[in-house]
Order: structure tokens, then C-alpha cells, then sequence
């Protein structure tokens, strides 16, 4: 096998995926087979590439063989070329007396017998061989002939260990490099999060600022004496004012969910304060239709986020009213084992059994392929499922054509008392509203539409931009202010607590406030504990609901902890 040269870098190369301890043990097993069977010459040989190479050979004494040396797989004329192109056993008692083996490169090394076996990959591809020489004659006893075939077979089993270690490798980097693709897409996608939340926080504010100032000063416009027609023209205003804030929550809600940036803050609270309040607020609704709205009161207590709770409640009750024509709406609660729930029954439209999965779409709106604005953007009930979703509340419907529809939504019962007193919010006190209002808003259109609402109810308004500014006109006057009207945000990196804050500690009292913000966050909520006797609005503020808040507070300032007087939208984490 004069021919045959080494290739160390190559032998070393493909030895890579064979481990160190396989190559240990296969080294002790050619070096036991070639003891056992007393040959001078035991070997593992390798297919690498175009060529055979001895991968192990036996340390035994006259072998002439090293690792590394190789030669052509093919045209050779080798024992092993043999052995790979037919995956057969090969034995040559004696190649001397071959006409076909005499030219045998081996013999050339003084190797004239041979025995070997095809070693194969799990996926039957051909590894080498395993196989023997002997520098004489030898038959090889049927014992040999076995305990070759059963090296082997233990080599095989190795190479099936390092194919599923291989795989498993393989495997291993390809979940590690998705881990860590995974990881990258959710640092963009909580990038983008945090861009589109931003985004929604600055455009909530933003855009609510000019609709919260056109809403009052509608309110002040329509304390001025005119004529009816002039009455009339400001009320279409004042309702299309609030048809384009309802589009404008709504797309917001929808963002925010969307975004996955609105959080759940559950608490226990009495639904029915919640249900009495939604259902005075579209009460004037359900009767401008002459509908008959009633509503059961229910002392139950609940645990799940009020604000969210009262969300879905108003969007479906004023769905049920605006699909409603004629009959009456029914409002009430019935007692579970575990929860309560709570129901909208209506003797509307109905809505066929093919259609109901599809009301919860966006934009979705049944009989309505004009896109009449008077019955929605269909956007309520997509929200309401997006909210039940989020808070785990089950949300069912039963409907059918001509006999009405009935909503239910199923809220976890519990047993704890509500800690804060909870206040209606509805107008029923009539009493004049009297008294020094201190308003601090950056915005002057606000300023002067807020002063002028609040001077046609029959308070004294001081307005200013700033709490330093307030300060000073008011050390010339001799009142003390009955309420603060702070925006949250103002210029300067001044907020509405600082500004609350400041004037009552220059009073020593505890000056009732209404702070009002466009910002759709927590962040508000969580302060106003630290605060006391706030009330917190979020824009636009309508005109019934912050008369309402003044005079609650004007009147009664301990009534005012955390009243929730204002509808607010979603609350999100920023």
C-alpha cells in the first residue's frame, strides 16, 4: 500500500464530529480485536471525501498502517474499495492465490489476508470499514467472522449515539438562534409598543384639548339668551360635538387594545352603583326614542376593574338603545354560585343566529351598508369583546329576529366590603352653584371657555395658566376659593397635583379640586390618594357631567374622594 499517503490535517478535520471518548474506546476495541483474533494489522477506516482513510489503527506489533494514511476510494484496488462499493462482508484467506487480489495494493505491505465489514451511518450510508489483516495466510474462523460483526455493530451503535447527539446539537442551535431571533422580535415589537403608546398618550391628549374646549364653550353659548333657532343650531353642535368625541374614544380604546397597553386593575366595588349611573346617563337617550328603560338594582359586590366594567355596561346598554325602536330595555343582575351576572335584555331587531359571531367585528354594523353615523361606527361591541377578553369575564348572547337580543356578562363574585364610598353621579341637585373657582389650565381657550361656563352657573372665576400666577391674584382677593379646576399637564413640567398641592398649603386647607386631563394612563388614578378630595375628568368633560362634579363638590367636599363622575376611557400603562 506504498501508494497511500497521510493526511493529518484532513484526518483531524473529519474527525470533528466523532467525540474524543468514541475515538478512545474505538482505539481499545481494534487494539482488543486484533489480540483476539492474533493479527498484526486491526482497523477502523473512514470514507472521507473521494478517499478511505485509516481513521484507528490496532497498536499492535507489525502493523503497518497509521492513522491518517489514505488513498482513492475508487480504482484503488483495495480490500476496503471492495467492501464499500458492494456493503458487503469481504474475506481473503490468501490474495497471493487470487488472480483478482495478487495486485493488491496491501500486499505491497505484506498484508495477503483480509476480513472486513461495511460500517454504515444511521441513514445507511456508507462510514468505512472494520476489518483485519494478516501478513499470512488466514481463513478466519467463524468465531472471528463474529466477534467482527459484533464490533461492528458496537461501532454502529456508537455512530447512531453521535447521529442523535449531531441532531440534537443541531437542534439545540437552531432553538437558541429562534430564542434569541424571538427575543430580538419582542424588544422591536415592545419598541414598537412603547412608540405606539406614546403615541396614542400624546395623541389623547392633544386631540382632546380643542373638543374639550369646543364642549365648553358650547355650554357657556347655550346659557346665552337667542332665539329657538339659534337654540336648536347650538344643540345639533353640541350633539355632533359628541358623536365626534364617541368616534374618537372609540378609535383610541381600539388602539390601546390593540397595542396591548391597557391594564386590568381589579378591586372590589358594588356594580350596582356602576349600573345605576350608566343607566341615568342614557336614560335622556332611551326617552328621546320613547323607550322604556328600567333598571333592578343589585347590592352585589364584585371584583374585576370598575372603570373597565363600566365601559363594556355603557357601550352595550347604548348599543341596545340605538338598535332599539320600540318596547323597552330591561337592566338587571342575576346571583351565581361563583359570580354574577349581569344582563341587557332589549326588544330591538334581533340579530340573526349567521350574523351574531360577526357584531364583534370592527366596523361591523348589521342593516347598516350606508354607514349611518346616528347607529354607530361599529366599533362598541368589538371593544366589549376586546375588555371581556381581557378581564376573563364570559360574554354571551341570545338574540333573535323581531323579538330583541339579551347580553350577559359574567363577573366574579366577592366577599369583601368596598372600602371607598361610592357617589351617583347624577344631576338631581338642582341648587344654584355658587362660590370662588380657581381654573389652571395652560391653554387659553380653555381658560376663557371654562370661565365662562362656570360664570353662567354663578360661580366667581379666577383663571390662570399657572399655580404662581394663581397665587398671586389671589392674595388680593378676600375669598378663599370653594374648588380648584386644574388641567394634569401644564407648561413647564408643572402638573395639576403640584398646582393643587401648592394652594392648599397656602390656604392650610384642603381645598376641594377637580383635576382634569386628556391623558389615558394610571398615573392620575395613583396619585390622588396622596392628594385627598380630588376629582379626576378626562376630557372632553361634558357640560352635565362637570356641573354635576361642581356642585358635589362646592357642597358636599367629602362626597368628592375619587367620585367617578366622568365616564373615563380606558386606562393604560405608559
Amino acid at each position: 500500500m506504498a501508494q497511500h499517503e497521510e493526511c493529518p490535517e484532513l484526518s483531524v478535520e473529519r474527525q470533528r464530529n466523532i467525540p474524543n471518548d468514541v475515538i478512545a474506546r474505538w482505539q481499545r476495541l481494534v487494539d482488543l480485536m486484533a489480540d483476539l483474533i492474533g493479527v498484526p494489522a486491526g482497523l477502523i477506516m473512514r470514507l472521507v471525501g473521494a478517499d478511505i482513510q485509516v481513521l484507528l489503527s490496532s497498536d499492535t506489533a507489525g502493523n503497518p498502517y497509521r492513522a491518517g494514511m489514505a488513498a482513492p476510494v475508487y480504482g484503488s484496488g483495495l480490500y476496503c474499495e471492495m467492501v464499500v462499493r458492494t456493503n458487503c462482508k469481504l474475506l481473503i484467506p490468501n490474495a497471493l492465490e487470487s488472480e483478482v487480489w495478487r495486485e493488491n495494493p496491501d500486499i505491497e505491505l505484506d498484508m495477503i489476508s483480509y476480513l472486513g465489514f461495511p460500517i454504515r451511518w444511521p441513514d445507511g450510508s456508507s462510514f468505512g470499514t472494520i476489518c483485519v489483516l494478516d501478513n499470512k495466510e488466514n481463513f478466519y474462523s467463524a468465531t472471528h467472522v463474529s466477534l467482527l460483526e459484533e464490533f461492528r455493530d458496537l461501532v454502529e451503535s456508537h455512530l447512531q449515539l453521535v447521529h442523535a447527539e449531531s441532531l440534537a446539537q443541531h437542534h439545540f442551535q437552531n432553538a437558541t438562534r429562534l430564542a434569541t431571533d424571538l427575543k430580538r422580535q419582542k424588544e422591536l415589537a415592545e419598541d414598537a409598543c412603547r412608540v405606539q403608546s406614546n403615541f396614542i398618550a400624546a395623541a389623547s391628549h392633544d386631540l382632546r384639548q380643542p373638543i374639550h374646549a369646543l364642549n365648553l364653550f358650547i355650554g357657556a353659548l347655550l346659557q346665552v339668551p337667542m332665539a329657538a333657532e339659534g337654540v336648536c343650531l347650538v344643540e345639533q353642535i353640541e350633539a355632533t360635538t359628541n358623536s365626534l368625541d364617541e368616534l374618537f374614544a372609540a378609535l383610541l380604546d381600539i388602539s390601546r387594545l390593540n397595542a396591548g397597553v391597557v391594564q386590568a386593575h381589579c378591586r372590589p366595588f358594588r356594580i350596582g352603583s356602576i349600573l345605576h349611573r350608566v343607566c341615568n346617563d342614557i336614560a335622556g337617550d332611551a326617552a328621546a326614542k320613547n323607550l322604556h328603560l328600567s333598571y333592578i338594582p343589585c347590592k352585589a359586590i364584585v371584583n374585576s376593574d370598575p372603570l373597565l366594567i363600566e365601559r363594556i355596561l355603557r357601550n352595550l346598554l347604548s348599543n341596545a338603545v340605538r338598535y332599539t325602536d320600540t318596547g323597552r330595555i330591561v337592566v338587571g343582575c342575576r346571583y351565581k354560585p361563583s359570580h354574577v351576572s349581569v344582563q341587557i335584555l332589549d326588544t330591538g331587531r334581533g340579530i340573526p343566529r349567521h350574523l351574531q359571531s360577526r357584531i364583534f367585528e370592527d366596523y361591523y354594523r348589521v342593516d347598516n351598508p350606508g354607514r349611518d353615523g346616528d347607529r354607530g361606527v361599529g366599533l362598541g361591541l368589538s371593544i366589549v369583546r376586546r375588555l371581556t377578553d381581557l378581564l376573563e369575564c364570559k360574554l354571551t348572547l341570545d338574540s333573535e329576529p323581531g323579538r330583541g337580543s339579551r347580553f350577559e356578562v359574567m363577573i366574579e363574585r366577592t366577599k369583601y366590603e368596598v372600602a371607598a364610598r361610592e357617589t351617583s353621579n347624577d344631576d338631581r341637585n338642582t341648587c344654584p352653584v355658587s362660590g370662588l373657582v380657581v381654573v389652571i389650565d395652560d391653554e387659553q381657550a380653555i381658560r376663557t371657555g371654562m370661565s365662562r361656563l362656570l360664570d353662567t352657573w354663578g360661580c366667581q372665576v379666577i383663571a390662570t395658566a399657572s399655580a404662581n400666577e394663581a397665587i398671586r391674584l389671589l392674595s388680593t382677593c378676600i375669598l378663599r376659593p370653594a374648588l380648584l379646576i386644574c388641567d394634569f399637564r401644564l407648561a413647564d413640567g408643572e402638573s395639576g397635583v403640584d398646582a393643587i398641592n401648592r394652594l392648599r398649603v397656602e390656604y392650610n386647607y384642603t381645598i376641594p379640586a377637580i383635576l382634569i386631563t386628556g391623558d389615558m394612563g394610571s398615573e392620575q388614578e395613583a396619585k390622588l390618594p396622596s392628594i385627598g378630595r380630588t376629582t379626576l375628568l378626562y376630557k372632553p368633560v361634558p357640560n352635565h357631567k362637570l356641573k354635576s362634579a361642581v356642585r358635589i363638590l362646592i357642597k358636599d367636599p367629602e362626597a368628592a374622594q375619587l367620585c367617578p363622575v366622568a365616564s373615563p376611557s380606558l386606562k393604560i400603562e405608559t
